[in-house]
């Protein structure tokens, strides 16, 4: 079912997309759960774009065409523009935060990429692109991944987010990637003003301090209000109700002294650290959340030759042994096992806690998406899978859509190279002349049809049925994005290819491309606290 823009009763009302078939998340949630409950042969039919349903309409978007709006019941509102905006506006950080300190406007925020690498799904091509498109000092060496001291790949899937705010404060860096951890749910607390806020100016703050006994600031200056005669107006404190980081901020200064000659003093320590707590001097780091996916058992396939068959080979160079690669299924079941064990690890994967032993113990595991973005909740489990009640799997397949409906971009790693749109949109890059690389070996796209006989392709689809279902919703989420949904605003060019529209279907957007915005966005990065 779709639904019209005055029905998006749970859709943010300041959605930076707007398109005719936008569907309330919990809507898409529902749809996809009820999906995974089918047996084998009907979700295979469901799927089937040449003689079954085709429920994503691929085969019209795989032709760059978009499907009529009212057959659309599966395409979440996008996330807020601003982390986007800040973040293809980050190379003019300081020269703009130098002017806006002139004018007195507030200096543009900073915004990280937040890259959710899942293995063997193009993550290193990725890191390549950001190498391609960024300044080398804005991407971390390895792999985009922060180094820790010991750890050179460290988990920043485990660390706080004030840590990793710090931790951009102090390495300037624009990128960052977690592959081994599971998504941290806790990262959206980072953009919650975005979620929340409807598209107007931040609201006015105030800081209150009262100093007794002592006269500050004899004169007005600027940024500071001082309530002398009257009695503190108790309405004051309805202006924080609801506090966002906000584009300004007034001190009320409540003085009270004994008499008119008391001497000019300054504000005391304690008066001085409450105001540094309660203004900080730098606002929360915004992010911006991007992923790539990969057919499931491509994906699955790629794990196998990599981390079972090739590094089999590594071992042996190295330790002049003749070990065998292990066969498929020997493999699966061998991950199996270092899967269950991670999980009852208690320094496991998504504890937060610690490294842990074996930080490629999930690589292997059934529905390996699905616990990425579930964080860390999908328990372990083979196949067949039906022989799993849904009590097991249905919450973290929830958590999982959901988490995925708040990605700025979901990227079909198969798409990639062919349609680049979205992403250019998104990120103001350019380059995408090298989509496909690897970090050791040959370059291999693995086919699981023609590598698979059909009953093993059979077994492993029933598997992996969860991650399935989110490949090809993200892949046709992608491709309306790309041919059907434009973004709104004054920084958009909208470009109408009408031959790319199905018949009866009104002509929408087939792509937008971001101008440089013509005034900046005003957020905060520094109050202006009277010396």
């Amino acid at each position: 079912m779709s639904v019209k823009m005055a029905d998006m009763a749970d859709v943010a009302s300041s959605d930076a997309y707007r398109h005719p078939g936008i569907t309330p998340t919990k809507a898409i949630v529902a749809k996809l759960v009820k999906l995974a409950r089918l047996s084998t042969a009907a979700l295979k039919f469901q799927f089937d774009v040449t003689d079954g349903a085709d429920v994503f309409e691929l085969k019209t978007l795989e032709r760059g065409e978009c499907p009529s709006p009212s057959t659309i019941d599966w395409l979440p509102a996008r996330p807020r523009a601003e982390a986007a905006q800040h973040f293809r506006r980050r190379g003019k950080l300081v020269s703009q935060a130098n002017h806006s300190r002139k004018d007195g406007s507030d200096p543009p925020r900073p915004a990280l990429l937040w890259y959710e690498h899942v293995s063997k799904a193009g993550g290193t091509s990725f890191c390549q692109l950001a190498r391609n498109n960024m300044k080398r000092r804005e991407v971390p060496r390895y792999y985009c991944m922060p180094s820790e001291p010991p750890i050179v790949d460290a988990r920043v899937g485990q660390w706080s987010n004030e840590k990793l705010d710090a931790w951009q404060a102090e390495q300037k860096k624009n990128i960052v990637s977690n592959e081994w951890e599971p998504f941290p749910l806790a990262r959206f607390e980072m953009n919650k003003e975005l979620a929340e806020g409807n598209g107007a100016a931040p609201p006015l703050l105030l800081v209150f301090v009262t100093t007794l006994r002592e006269l500050w600031c004899s004169k007005q200056k600027q940024g500071i209000v001082s309530n002398e005669w009257e009695p503190f107006p108790l309405k004051r404190f309805k202006m924080n109700k609801q506090s966002p980081p906000a584009t300004k901020r007034v001190i009320g200064v409540n003085m009270l002294q004994e008499s008119e000659n008391s001497p000019a003093k300054s504000l005391t320590e304690e008066t001085g650290a409450a105001l540094d707590e309660a203004w900080p001097a730098t606002p929360s780091l915004l992010l911006l959340f991007v992923t790539t996916l990969r057919e499931p058992l491509n994906r699955l396939l790629s794990a196998y030759h990599f981390w079972g068959v090739l590094k089999t080979g590594v071992r042996n160079r190295k330790s002049l042994k003749k070990e065998k690669p292990p066969l498929l299924f020997d493999w699966l079941r061998d991950m199996k096992a270092r899967a269950l064990n991670d999980s009852l690890s208690a320094v496991g994967m998504g504890k937060g806690v610690g490294t842990g032993k074996d930080k490629f113990a999930r690589v292997g595991q059934p529905n390996f998406a699905t616990w990425k973005f579930s964080g860390g909740s999908l328990p372990v489990f083979g196949w067949p899978f039906s022989d799993q009640p849904e009590e097991a799997w249905a919450p973290s397949f929830e958590q999982a859509v959901r988490t995925l409906t708040q990605f700025d971009v979901a990227i079909p790693m198969e798409d990639l190279s062919e349609h680049p749109e979205p992403l250019q949109d998104l990120l103001g890059w350019h380059d995408f002349s090298i989509t496909h690389v690897v970090s050791d070996g040959k370059v291999v796209n693995n086919d699981a049809h023609g590598e698979l006989g059909t009953e093993e392709h059979l077994k492993l689809f029933d598997a992996n049925r969860l991650d399935y279902i989110l490949h090809s919703w993200t892949h046709a989420v992608y491709l309306a994005r790309a041919y059907c949904v434009a973004p709104e605003g004054s920084h958009v060019q909208q470009r109408v290819k009408k031959s790319k529209v199905s018949a009866g279907a009104p002509a929408v957007p087939v792509k937008a491309q971001y101008k440089a915005p013509t005034a900046p966005i005003v957020e905060a990065r520094r109050a202006i606290v009277p010396k």
